[in-house]
């Protein structure tokens, strides 16, 4: 479920690049530590954000326990600190931030006025720092959606949406962006959320006259409703999407334009079961020509949206047919071949598996017999069709056929550059290895471990490591934490992700499944700081502080289960477990405010009360030169 609420920020991502990154909070506890290195002078301004922010929260908290008086008074302090801050950046994120939990206590006019100034300095701040640079932080939107996605993280949701909504059709769209992917990319346990905050952009969409975007979203959407047993709410969206005005032969539409609506119609006649198949239909979009997309798309008009609830249409196969017919006229061998990938993972997706793999043999001797002739620098992108051909056998569990195509370049047969070496000439067996990583995975996601293992032992260090990463991944979707972790431990280094990571992953999942006691002791075994060494580049101060951070945050998410079961105990044991110095006190802090809210909610007033007096003390001293180390 929570992947198809993704496709629609993947149409999405694809018209409106960069908009996948939006939202995303840099860690706190790296920023603090980072803080604390540069020295207390230039740290200050961090420390003080640190603290504000967990002030604001805890104000929320105070008004769960019904005390509105201690709440405002904390939200006033936090207000004060805009007084001793420069960059306008900050005082943006303390007003956002406060201005949300006024609209939260119901105080609208306090609110209004601090969304006020708020957007006053959106609109007249160009850079958050004196200079433009590429970072994220220097953008003052980014800084908005930081403190959106806070409270979208914590559980309050109403916040989030009205700090998204609070500034206007100039800021809309992406503030809403990045809040869906806050949503889809946090994990939420409640979809229902990024559904609300989708349909919003669809809403958004059509009223300015994108309704080839609004299109996007309410197709998808209607799976994720029928899925969840809202068949009225449904039919709804698709009659919405129906009625909307499709202008593939508009003269005056621009190409991109064009291809956005081709996508539209292509989703709507082959996502009968399956929607991730955005990608093939990309594809098939970008080298079909015009003319023949026409035609393709004239059939899918006359698909029915009832068809698709029950088999494949005739008229559906006709359009998959016709593609087909059209991929004999793409004259660029590469090109060909990934189309043809393509229609077979559409012909996947609706489980006629046999013409599916005529097409990948297809591709597959359209990619060989185009080989000897490409030129040098076309060699990575024929790896690339190749790797997708690969996908596409194992798609539908034709395992000797993905390790055939690998062998093919094993032995010198087909030689084409190693996928992750663009145009660089490399050996055969390099080549071989670069292939061999998501094969692996199909034999662990098929259950055959020692299998797999056994085939990422063979590889060269880089790709064995690639290859147990996915080993790892597979062990924990299927609940078996503790031959991840200890798969997780034979990986030397990565190129890519940090091997803590990747360990930090395995016990987040753990987590999230409530096998917290496993958890606990796991994130107290592990030697974080000797793993987060191993990081490329990683310092050993670095590679300390990294570790503080991994560890704060799983024991962070460890209290917060043990809250919501209401085993306080286990929950403040986690608490005590985190280190004292500013590092851990920020997250100490949202760990005693979230096991507060649990007490609230379970009418144990007193002990609620408690723990957010301390939380607020601790707060106090992040950003006092007397924090402890």
């Amino acid at each position: 479920m929570k992947l198809k609420l993704l496709l629609a920020v993947l149409l999405l991502t694809i018209t409106h690049p960069g908009s996948a990154v939006i939202g995303q909070d840099a860690e706190p506890e790296q920023v603090l530590a980072e803080s604390a290195v540069i020295g207390q002078k230039n740290a200050e301004p961090e420390l003080v954000l640190a603290e504000t922010e967990l002030l604001a929260s805890l104000a929320g908290g105070y008004t769960t326990i019904k005390q509105p008086d201690r709440a405002i008074q904390l939200l006033e302090e936090t207000l004060s600190f805009n007084q001793t801050l420069a960059n306008p950046c900050h005082k943006l994120e303390i007003l956002t931030n406060v201005a949300g939990h006024y609209a939260f206590m119901g105080q609208e006019a306090k609110s209004s006025a601090l969304f006020a100034q708020a957007q006053k300095i959106l609109e007249t701040t160009k850079y958050c720092e004196p200079k433009p640079t590429g970072s994220a932080r220097n953008d003052p939107q980014n800084w908005v959606l930081v403190a959106a996605g806070r409270h979208a993280r914590d559980g309050r949701h109403d916040i989030a949406l009205r700090i998204a909504t609070s500034f206007g059709d100039n800021y809309l769209e992406d503030m809403l962006q990045g809040l869906l992917y806050t949503y889809t990319d946090s994990g939420s346990r409640q979809p229902d959320r990024a559904a609300e905050i989708q349909l919003k952009l669809a809403d958004y969409y059509n009223r300015t006259g994108q309704s080839d975007k609004a299109v996007q979203i309410w197709l998808f959407l209607v799976n994720y409703y029928n899925e969840t047993g809202q068949p009225d709410r449904a039919s709804e969206l698709q009659s919405l999407a129906s009625k909307a005005e499709r202008t593939f032969n508009s003269s005056s539409a621009s190409t991109q334009s064009r291809q956005n609506q081709a996508q539209i119609e292509l989703s709507r006649c082959f996502a009968q079961k399956e929607t991730n198949i955005l990608l093939s239909i990309r594809t098939i979009v970008e080298t079909l020509d015009p003319e023949q997309l026409r035609q393709i798309l004239n059939i899918c008009q006359e698909v029915e949206p009832a068809e698709q609830a029950t088999e494949v249409s005739a008229l559906t196969l006709k359009a998959l047919e016709q593609i087909v017919l059209a991929t004999q006229k793409i004259a660029n061998p590469i090109s060909r071949s990934r189309t043809l990938t393509a229609v077979a993972n559409l012909y996947a997706n609706v489980e006629k598996d046999a013409e599916a793999v005529k097409l990948l043999n297809k591709s597959l001797l359209t990619l060989q017999a185009g080989a000897a002739n490409l030129p040098s620098d076309a060699r990575y992108e024929a790896s690339r069709a190749l790797e997708e051909i690969i996908a596409g056998y194992l798609r539908i569990g034709q395992i000797a056929q993905a390790l055939e195509v690998a062998q093919l370049v094993q032995t010198g047969k087909l030689n084409l550059a190693a996928s992750d070496f663009s145009q660089v000439p490399v050996d055969s067996k390099f080549a071989y290895q670069s292939l061999m990583p998501p094969i692996v995975a199909f034999y662990a996601q098929t259950g055959q471990f020692e299998q797999a293992l056994q085939l990422a032992n063979t590889l060269g260090r880089g790709h064995r490591d690639e290859a147990l990463r996915r080993i790892v991944e597979q062990y924990a979707s299927k609940g078996q934490y503790a031959q991840a972790l200890k798969t997780a431990q034979m990986i030397k280094s990565l190129e890519v992700q940090n091997k803590a990571s990747v360990i930090y992953s395995i016990i987040e999942q753990a987590i999230e499944a409530r096998e917290l006691d496993w958890a606990v002791e796991a994130t107290q075994t592990i030697e974080w700081t000797k793993q987060a060494t191993q990081a490329i580049g990683e310092t050993i101060d670095g590679a300390t502080n990294e570790s503080l951070n991994y560890r704060n945050k799983l024991l962070l998410a460890i209290a917060r289960e043990y809250a919501q079961l209401r085993q306080f105990d286990r929950a403040i044991q986690a608490v005590n477990m985190m280190n004292s110095n500013e590092i851990g006190n920020y997250r100490r802090v949202q760990a005693l405010s979230a096991i507060a809210r649990e007490y609230a909610q379970a009418e144990q007033t007193e002990e609620a009360l408690k723990l957010l007096e301390q939380a607020v003390e601790i707060a106090r001293s992040i950003s006092s030169p007397k924090a402890s180390g």
